[in-house]
């Protein structure tokens, strides 16, 4: 089923809201779910326990994703973590309380299959993740920019493809530091696997192409 005939049964039960870019809309609400209309965003946990607060993205979000803790049951107690979702351009949510999403996925199951399947990439990605962990931080670096090859952050570039990511972005995404990014650019430039346009956020990955 497609995000457009998930809209259609779910919009007229929906509250609209448009927000600024770089805005933060928390992600453990328990009475409801959001769905990214327009514009994009991410999905981040953040750690304020140490004396630098860190972030680390666990995920991007584009229009058809859906954000929010997916509880369906207030009977078991759920560990909660200290996350959130920041826009990144203007965005549209559309968002939807759990009781009323019970009663459209008892009369309508798909919307609850389209929830699933984005729940198993999701999934996927977090596995493929925790595998690369122990895996130098050049090839997660790499593997990261592969993964980033049909996101909105690329281009088609004579090259290869053009990603725009800042150090600090992928630092974020790999749980690390900007300084040891920056390293692992270093090496991966070195091996002419990528090319990086100076200190900007432009970096090319060489004789890649879309899927």
């Amino acid at each position: 089923m497609t995000f457009q005939s998930i809209l259609n049964i779910i919009l007229p039960h929906c509250q609209i809201h448009k927000y600024p870019a770089n805005h933060v809309l928390k992600d453990n609400s328990e009475n409801k779910l959001c769905f990214l209309l327009k514009g994009r965003a991410y999905s981040l946990i953040k750690n304020d326990r140490q004396k630098k607060p860190q972030e680390l993205i666990l995920f991007d979000l584009n229009p058809g994703d859906f954000f929010g803790d997916l509880i369906f049951s207030s009977e078991r107690e759920v560990e909660r973590f200290d996350s959130c979702v920041k826009s990144t351009k203007i965005c549209e949510v559309a968002e939807i309380s759990y009781d009323k999403l019970k009663n459209i996925i008892i009369s309508s199951p798909a919307v609850l299959l389209y929830l699933s399947d984005q729940l198993a990439v999701r999934m996927n990605n977090y596995k493929a993740r925790l595998i690369a962990r122990d895996r130098p931080l050049a090839v997660r670096t790499q593997q990261l920019l592969e993964t980033l090859l049909d996101g909105p952050h690329a281009v088609l570039h004579p090259d290869g493809v053009q990603i725009k990511i800042s150090r600090k972005e992928i630092g974020a995404r790999l749980g690390t530091s900007a300084l040891r990014v920056s390293k692992a650019l270093s090496l991966l430039k070195s091996q002419k696997i990528i090319t990086v346009r100076g200190k900007s956020q432009n970096i090319v990955l060489l004789g890649a192409r879309p899927e």
